[in-house]
């Protein structure tokens, strides 16, 4: 048995295209940290260019 407590990631995250400034400005308004650009499909087959916004609710 492993007793090494679970750890749970507390990290809401948002992907908003990079050309959306009012989905961006949500995020931003909302307290996510962006952590950059990067490439994603949605629907699968359908890429785009994404900010990957994240929250921590950890932080104070």
């Amino acid at each position: 048995m492993d007793d090494r407590p679970t750890v749970v990631r507390l990290e809401p995250w948002s992907e908003q295209e990079v050309d959306n400034p009012a989905s961006n400005a949500v995020c931003r308004g909302a307290g996510f940290e962006l952590l950059g650009a990067r490439d994603f499909a949605y629907p699968p087959g359908r890429p785009m260019r994404c900010n990957d916004w994240r929250f921590d609710l950890r932080r104070p």
